[in-house]
């Protein structure tokens, strides 16, 4: 056989084995589009969103990847954020970018701050007043309910693993049980956030057991939260307890202050002493309502009690200065406007608040103690201090604060220094200024810090806070140094 002819035969024979292997690459190749038209059909995971929320002021700004999200702060303050996210890969580290950056660069926000911060999640509905209720184990290892409107048999929880609750799933209510079993409540921490100084951002990481979550800085206290919480005292008919309603914003939300005798007044005006307290002068600071809020739960369940200690005090609780901007979640929207400057529009609610007072003060006496509660980011103070003091005052203020800040170290809080405020300042176009200018009364302001990385507190310890300072400040009213306070304080007002 010629040379030709043999390579022609091997040809032959070479394709003929090619033959099923081409046949079947031929096939795929024409699968392929449908194939291809397959894979286009295919849904896609819908991108993580965010569900609006009153006072939630998170947005997510750009998607990277389904694992990877950046989100900003919707509002000019970095001592709050929330969101409520949904469409979250189940069970696979999520990442969420923060940037501090500001178009205003005076308000940018300063990731340094945030050093060691350990936010809060939560599956619950964050608006339902079930989402905030706590439960804490007794010595015989039964659930005790933190709500204050709960008496008797309604305070158990069960003696389970697990407390009897209302606000997550069982196959969740494991992920918010405290390590040493003895505290539940419906916000978790979640993981240390991820700090970049240079670029001043930071990064949160985590994992969700569900597709939607709310996560934040601390733990909210929502207007629908402050609603409820309203209207339940109503419908408990507390002996003592009245709500006064002052009028409606320009949001019509109501305006609502929390009256407290802690027994039958005193008839004459220069035995009653009156408390003025408050909270979210600046409505992004949530910390604030809840130590505002142990205030006025321990008010109540001393009342309560039959061995009750009288006080001849009259209390006067705002949990929620500013509803619509608890609402927008802004950082400042009444805060100096207590005194009217020239081209300065003065917010409804401000004349609200004044006119109530004044009628207040003409038909029970003065107001001895004005006091204001705020909270700083994470990373810069302790647990609880006194950022500034009136000159005028000064004296006063620290000797207040000396038994105050030992009551709070007692209880393991720790505290900046007592008789140091970190500057001395009036302000007189807040609101405990304007009590002070106004009737004489001692202005009070005080930072918390739930988020301290040295010690967090969770909820209950942050209630618990409002405890020790609402037994010591009627305590000091009843001292020696109070009761010389009491009789300057009647002195101005008859002047």
């Amino acid at each position: 056989m010629s040379r030709r002819h043999r390579e022609k035969t091997s040809n032959i024979m070479l394709s003929n084995r090619r033959l099923p292997a081409l046949f079947f690459v031929a096939m795929l190749l024409s699968l392929a589009p449908a194939r291809g038209q397959a894979a286009d059909s295919l849904p896609e995971a819908p991108p993580i969103a965010i569900v609006p929320q009153d006072g939630f002021n998170l947005v997510i700004k750009e998607q990277f990847a389904p694992d990877y999200i950046i989100a900003r702060i919707n509002r000019e303050a970095y001592n709050w954020f929330a969101g409520t996210l949904t469409n979250l890969p189940i069970n696979k580290p999520i990442t969420i970018g923060f940037s501090m950056a500001n178009e205003k660069k005076a308000l940018a926000g300063d990731v340094k701050k945030w050093r060691g911060l350990r936010p809060v999640l939560t599956y619950a509905d964050p608006m339902q007043y079930e989402t905030y209720e706590w439960f804490m184990k007794d010595a015989q290892g039964r659930w005790i309910s933190g709500d204050p409107l709960k008496t008797g048999d309604a305070r158990f929880a069960g003696t389970e693993r697990l407390p009897h609750q209302r606000s997550v799933p069982v196959t969740l209510a494991e992920e918010c049980l405290s390590k040493d079993q003895a505290y539940w409540c419906a916000w978790r921490e979640m993981d240390e956030v991820t700090v970049l100084t240079e670029a001043n951002i930071c990064r949160i990481t985590a994992q969700y057991t569900q597709s939607s979550a709310t996560i934040a800085m601390r733990v909210p206290y929502p207007v629908a939260y402050q609603d409820a919480f309203i209207q339940r005292l109503r419908d408990a008919h507390i002996p003592g307890l009245q709500i006064d309603t002052l009028g409606t914003t320009p949001k019509q939300r109501t305006l609502d202050v929390i009256r407290i005798d802690d027994y039958d007044v005193p008839p004459r005006l220069q035995d009653r002493r009156t408390i003025l307290v408050y909270a979210r002068e600046h409505p992004t600071e949530c910390a604030s309502s809840w130590v505002v809020y142990g205030m006025v739960s321990a008010v109540i369940r001393a009342g309560q009690q039959a061995n009750a200690r009288h006080t001849n005090c009259t209390w006067l609780f705002i949990p929620m200065l500013d509803p619509d901007g608890c609402a927008r979640s802004c950082s400042d929207r009444m805060a100096e406007l207590f005194i009217q400057s020239k081209g300065v529009v003065i917010p409804p609610e401000t004349e609200c608040y004044k006119r109530y007072l004044t009628d207040y003060v003409r038909q029970n006496g003065p107001i001895d103690l004005a006091v204001s509660f705020h909270n700083v980011e994470s990373a810069e103070f302790p647990n609880f201090f006194c950022p500034t003091a009136a000159p005028d005052y000064l004296t006063t203020v620290n000797a207040v604060n000396r038994g105050l800040f030992q009551s709070l170290t007692e209880r393991q809080y720790l505290t900046g220094q007592s008789d140091h405020p970190w500057m001395t300042l009036a302000m007189p176009a807040r609101l405990f200024g304007w009590c002070a200018t106004t009737f004489g009364s001692l202005p009070l302001i005080y930072e918390v810090n739930d988020r301290f990385p040295a010690q967090r507190l969770n909820l209950a310890q942050l209630e618990g806070m409002g405890t020790v300072i609402a037994e010591h400040l009627a305590t000091w009213l009843q001292s020696s140094e109070g009761e010389e306070w009491h009789r300057q304080v009647v002195t101005r007002h008859h002047q």
